[in-house]
């Protein structure tokens, strides 16, 4: 009876010492756990801290994008000045001041009173200029017996020397030709100032402006010669121009 007593003790006691054992380690285990999600988590407060930085960045932007259209309002108004400049600059017809192969001052009045004035701009050397200069002495004479509605005036580009004075032995040479082909209407001799518009703005002779009652240019140049119907008809479309 007492050797039973003394084995049920013994079972008892190993019982009761498993079942602490257990309980314990699962308490160390759940400390554990704990311990470690209690370590890994200050890790996600940062990446709310970042997160909540952003937006400070992202309102910043709208700023800058603010600034951009002061750049480009800027531009019409350098386009405006440099379109006021152009419009108000005077042509080379407009402030002229020649002479004529008499020696007389020649400047801008003399297209008041046409409503279109043809300059012919010519040379003693050139053939095509000699041939045309009895068609446009026809025209010229045509205008003037019907009330001057346009006048036609030639500009001999070799009558002066490099320094633009005034060659004799050309202007002789330049009346000859007027009297041989009846071109006597009124012919130009061109300054410094006109030679160097006529380097920059025509490729040879014989080239033909046409120019309003101010002297302003209406439409383009013509390069080359023509015949009195050819050039009738180029007068026409300019004063058509100046209709509209």
């Amino acid at each position: 009876m007492l050797k039973k007593l003394t084995v049920f003790i013994l079972a008892a006691a190993m019982t009761f010492s498993l079942f602490g054992c257990g309980q314990s380690s699962e308490e160390k285990t759940t400390e554990q756990s704990t311990e470690q999600t209690q370590e890994e988590a200050p890790s996600e407060t940062p990446a709310e801290e970042t997160v909540e930085e952003q937006p400070e960045d992202t309102e910043e932007q709208p700023e800058n994008a603010e600034e951009q259209p002061e750049d480009t309002e800027k531009q019409p108004e350098d386009t405006e000045e440099q379109s006021a400049e152009q419009s108000t600059e005077e042509g080379a017809f407009e402030k002229m001041s020649l002479t004529n192969l008499a020696g007389d001052e020649i400047d801008k009045t003399i297209f008041e009173g046409h409503d279109l004035t043809v300059i012919n701009v010519w040379a003693t050397s050139c053939k095509p200029c000699l041939s045309e200069m009895p068609e446009l002495a026809k025209l010229s004479d045509e205008y003037e017996q019907n009330g001057g509605q346009v006048q036609i005036i030639g500009l001999c580009t070799d009558l002066v020397d490099m320094d633009a004075n005034r060659v004799d032995s050309q202007i002789e040479l330049a009346n000859q030709i007027v009297e041989l082909t009846g071109a006597d209407y009124t012919h130009l001799v061109p300054d410094d100032e006109m030679l160097n518009f006529l380097m920059e703005n025509i490729i040879g002779v014989p080239t033909t402006f046409f120019v309003d009652s101010q002297g302003k240019e209406v439409g383009e140049s013509v390069i080359g010669a023509r015949d009195q119907a050819a050039w009738q008809e180029e007068i026409n479309n300019r004063l058509a121009m100046l209709e509209k």
